[in-house]
């Protein structure tokens, strides 16, 4: 993961990377997870790249991901 996740959605709204992994896993059977577990999986890859939490939990939904654009790690 990494510079690898960071550049592939860096400057893309959330919503891309939450559509992506809902529409392509699990591999054997694509396309059938609960949104909750989609947005629960969107989660853990941010805070596994070090993308700080926000102050709300990201939602489920289609509309709000797309207001929230994925810029990348933080600057150090």
């Amino acid at each position: 993961m990494g510079t690898i996740f960071t550049t592939q959605w860096q400057d893309r709204p959330l919503v891309d990377l939450f559509v992506t992994i809902g529409t392509t896993m699990p591999q054997h059977e694509p396309d059938s997870l609960m949104a909750q577990v989609v947005i629960d999986i969107v989660g853990f890859l941010l805070q596994a790249n070090g993308i700080p939490a926000g102050q709300t939990e990201l939602p489920p939904q289609l509309a709000p991901l797309e207001e929230i654009q994925f810029t990348g790690r933080p600057a150090r």
